[in-house]
Formats: C-alpha cells, sequence, structure tokens
C-alpha cells in the first residue's frame, strides 16, 4: 500500500510539472525587453543658400545630367556635402575646414591605391577601392570607388569627390574634380 501510495504521488507530481511547463507563473521574472537607442542624424538638409548661411561655403551646382540631387551640412565639424547620381553611379563631393589635406570622404576602405597628385593648382590624395575577385567575367561587373581630396591652402579647406558604382571605366576623375574648382 506505502508502495502504491508512493507511485500514485509521484505520478501526480509528473503530471502537475509538465502541465506546468510552457505556461508564464504570475511570479516568474519577466522576460528583459529590448531597448533601442538611435543616435541623432548630425546632417541637415539644405539647399546652397543654407550651407552658404550656416557655413560660409558657396556650395557648387550638381551636374546637368544629375539624378537625386540633395545638400546638407553639418553644423558640428563644419562639413558641407552635394549628393547626387549620374545613371548607376552614386557621387559626392564636401567641403570642411581643416588645416592640412585630409581624406573627408566619409569612406572607409582598405584603399588599393593611394597615390599624390593635383587638382587644379592643388595638391590631392586619390584612393581606389574595388571589390574584384579575379573572377569577374566583364569589368564592368565589379563595384569600385573612387575618391580624390584635395586643399586649398588659401581658404583652409579640404574638398573632396567621390563616386560609387559599376562600370567606372571611362571618367576621367581628373576632370570630375577640376569641374568643382571655384
Amino acid at each position: 500500500m506505502k508502495k502504491r501510495f508512493i507511485m500514485v504521488l509521484a505520478g501526480a507530481l509528473a503530471v502537475g510539472l509538465l502541465s506546468s511547463c510552457g505556461e508564464k507563473k504570475a511570479n516568474a521574472p519577466q522576460e528583459a525587453k529590448e531597448i533601442t537607442t538611435q543616435i541623432a542624424n548630425p546632417w541637415t538638409e539644405s539647399d546652397k543658400q543654407g550651407i552658404q548661411d550656416a557655413l560660409g561655403y558657396r556650395m557648387p551646382d550638381a551636374p546637368s545630367n544629375a539624378t537625386e540631387v540633395s545638400y546638407s551640412y553639418m553644423k558640428e565639424g563644419g562639413m558641407a556635402q552635394l549628393s547626387y547620381k549620374t545613371g548607376n553611379r552614386d557621387w559626392t563631393y564636401r567641403m570642411q575646414k581643416t588645416d592640412k589635406l585630409m581624406d573627408i570622404s566619409g569612406m572607409y576602405y582598405d584603399w588599393d591605391v593611394a597615390e599624390e597628385g593635383k587638382v587644379g593648382d592643388y595638391d590631392a590624395q586619390y584612393l581606389t577601392y574595388s571589390d574584384a575577385t579575379g573572377e569577374e567575367e566583364f569589368i564592368d561587373d565589379i563595384f569600385c570607388t573612387w575618391v580624390v581630396n584635395w586643399y586649398d591652402g588659401a581658404a583652409g579647406v579640404t574638398h573632396s569627390l567621390s563616386v560609387s558604382g559599376k562600370d567606372l571605366n571611362g571618367i576621367d576623375f581628373q576632370v570630375c574634380a577640376e569641374s568643382f574648382l571655384q
């Protein structure tokens, strides 16, 4: 009888434990809720006049064949930018007061090539990156980024022009950069 009583008690306990699986108890600790925080966007959408009023920079016009043209600036750090597209290529032109030539492109690649050169009469730095693996059938299928930064010592301003996309062949990047000289 005692053995039977223990078996019934053990069975009842097992049923009770199994039936409580999956239920949340009122006193059970609550699951942690995911808390997300967002960093404030430091860029202010603007137009050419707004940038001149805010930072004193006289921004150039986008090329006549440009689409999706936008101007913006970052008050802290004093950077202004013009972004636009031509075909499947994304372009960004930036200006920032600096005391020497700096890479202000905002592109953080392991550059394949970094060379010194000129844009007009200004000292410049040319940077290139591609995601080529050597397995591509066509060179036009390779994603590339080209950057040129140049420094206007008289104004104390670094300028940067970057282009990203596929099929960058045929672009005379130095001529494109020189079109932004003011």
